[in-house]
């Protein structure tokens, strides 16, 4: 009997890797495949893998039941337990303030349940359909709710509205349920696939991106170029029209770098091919990049556009990571000012995502906001480009411009940009400068333009260290717990006192940064649902160390994350497999294969 070929959506990355976890001990009879995929953006992975062969589909909440819905293989729905629940509830409880459980019935239910339980103060709110979600987050906004619970649709809502949220993850147990469940559920579907399958195929190998919609405008084929181009039903809105009457025409789409080409044509089904017998039309997309060097976007310079205010400003102001109040009541009252503004603190202290929520509530912003590396671009020549007085075709008029490490200018540069600030209209841009040195005593030292600094400094932000804000400290802990939890697939309820007395009293060099980077880190090595105080020890003796690989980089996948982190236990371990297994938590087995997966030494760079 051949393996059952499956097809794993997780709505959160943490999901996907607790499947592909579980699944190595059903290896002998189950192939499965997991990607992230959230409701729409599953659904339409979910089809794509039914026309390639798939069996059945595992996946969870929402998602699941959309799929249902749409497919006609088995969908197989990972649960919540109730020890899913009770760690959920028990770890919000750690939080301060108000704060929110929201779901449907067969969710809440539950919650509530757990909630009597553990006796906690969270307010359990029941749903029927996902309109509610956003105008019931706005009025909790309203109300001062600072922590919102639920699955990923509600999550995703907090998250545009500046609220923090936690998501209500299935654990190991979960899983495992669904995959027995898979296994002893499973349907099997031949006869069109082997041709389906070569012809999807044939048009993955097209460089140009392809798609196939209905009357209706829903898209039943796309090849992987044209998913690799993520095109929104908001970009063709407006192009492709009524589907029904459709005639054969292009467009040209413009993207923030570059234009896109679509060719619209129209297709018959053979009425041999219907059921029904009729013929029915198809539109038939095809899409290919048309590059335009004088909208590029030179480096160190990006540009990030935001679709509408959305939150309190406090809570914005939180999310960016700054938490002092002082600063916070500062830069709210600076929102609905036009002047200049020059924010000073040191690394780490998340200046730039300051000054973005400063532009997401000011009048501005529905323009775009501009950040430019002052030590990779001189930001004179940025203006002069994409100012609506200079030569580029890319109009940025009216964007709020932030200029990074402003103090890093050259002499020369500096006298540049203030003649480019002159030469602007009236309230053309709003700049905003940043540093982490105190340019007024560099102005004294003539280190820095008097001119430059006078105009930056109309209004004036000091962002203190996260050590001369210790209350902070605690306050922000289980929150990057959460997030790891959310972005690991792990089940981590807080940290023992001890350890997070430790955490108190160590001096971050790199503020809330290394905070985050810190507690990802001690999370992924928790062997269990408590962080120690070893553990603890371990990860910021680590980044105190000068001695290449102190710190383990959290750049790149899950996979090249953990792959770090094995290593680097191996490594302490003194390249025992036996006692590195047992800390990590895992069986000899999963060890060995995750280390024989990897590239070879030989094979990686020596930078």
């Amino acid at each position: 009997m051949r393996k059952i070929k499956a097809l794993g959506i997780a709505p959160y990355e943490g999901l996907r890797e607790a499947i592909n976890t579980a699944a190595e001990n059903y290896r002998e009879i189950l192939e499965i495949n997991t990607v992230v995929g959230n409701l729409a953006q599953g659904l339409a992975i979910a089809l794509e893998a039914q026309k390639q062969g798939y069996d059945l589909v595992i996946s969870r909440g929402g998602t699941s039941a959309l799929l249902q819905e749409n497919l006609s293989i088995p969908v197989i729905n990972i649960d919540v337990s109730g020890y899913d629940f009770m760690r959920t509830i028990k770890l919000a409880g750690n939080i301060t303030g108000l704060k929110a459980f929201i779901g449907f019935p067969y969710i809440t239910q539950r919650a509530q349940s757990a909630n009597d339980l553990l006796q906690t103060d969270i307010n359990i709110i029941t749903i029927q359909s996902l309109e509610e979600i956003e105008p019931l987050l706005r009025r909790l906004n309203a109300q001062g709710y600072g922590l919102i619970i639920g699955d990923v649709a509600v999550c995703n809502v907090a998250r545009e509205l500046a609220m923090s949220d936690m998501l209500l993850t299935s654990g190991e147990e979960s899983v495992i349920d669904a995959l027995e469940r898979a296994v002893g559920t499973m349907k099997i579907i031949w006869g069109w696939r082997q041709q389906l399958n070569l012809a999807n195929k044939a048009m993955d190998q097209s460089d140009d991106g392809i798609a196939v919609l209905d009357q209706q405008g829903s898209r039943v084929y796309e090849n992987e170029a044209y998913r690799a181009l993520r095109l929104s039903p908001d970009e063709l809105a407006g192009y492709i029209g009524n589907l029904g009457s459709l005639k054969p025409h292009n467009v040209l789409i413009q993207r923030e770098k570059s234009f896109l080409r679509i060719s619209i044509r129209r297709i018959y089904a053979d009425a041999d091919d219907t059921l029904t017998g009729l013929e029915e039309a198809y539109s038939v997309l095809y899409v290919s990049s048309c590059d335009c060097a004088d909208t590029d976007i030179p480096t160190g310079v990006s540009v990030r556009n935001y679709k509408m205010q959305a939150g309190s400003i406090a809570d914005l102001f939180q999310q960016s990571g700054v938490y002092d109040e002082e600063t916070i009541e500062a830069a709210t009252s600076f929102c609905y000012s036009d002047q200049p503004i020059l924010i000073i603190g040191d690394i780490g202290v998340s200046k730039a995502d300051l000054a973005a929520s400063i532009h997401r509530f000011s009048s501005r912003w529905s323009t775009p906001f501009v950040v430019v590396n002052c030590r990779a671009v001189n930001p004179a020549h940025v203006i002069e480009r994409f100012c609506r007085n200079g030569e580029g075709s890319l109009d940025l008029t009216g964007a709020t411009c932030c200029l990074e490490s402003a103090e890093s200018l050259p002499p020369e540069a500096q006298e540049e940009l203030m003649r480019a600030i002159r030469r602007l209209d009236n309230g053309s841009w709003r700049f905003i400068a940043t540093s982490p040195e105190n340019i007024a005593e560099l102005a004294r030292q003539g280190k820095f333009s008097e001119d430059l600094f006078f105009y930056f400094s109309a209004l004036r932000l000091f962002i203190p260290r996260l050590e001369q804000t210790p209350r902070d400290i605690r306050k922000v802990v289980n929150l990057y717990i959460i997030e790891a939890n959310t972005k690991y697939g792990k089940q981590i309820t807080g940290i023992e006192e001890a350890g997070m007395d430790f955490i108190l009293r160590h001096q971050w060099k790199d503020n809330f940064h290394g905070l985050r980077q810190a507690l990802n880190q001690m999370v992924l090595l928790a062997k269990r649902s408590v962080i120690s105080l070893g553990e603890v020890e371990t990860v910021i003796r680590a980044r105190e160390t000068e001695e290449p690989g102190g710190d383990i980089s959290l750049e790149g996948t899950l996979e090249d994350i953990s792959l770090r982190v094995i290593r680097k236990v191996l490594e302490a371990e003194k390249g025992n497999y036996s006692k590195t297994a047992a800390r990590l938590g895992i069986g000899r087995s999963t060890l060995w294969r995750k280390l024989s997966a990897a590239p070879s030494d030989s094979n990686r760079s020596e930078d």
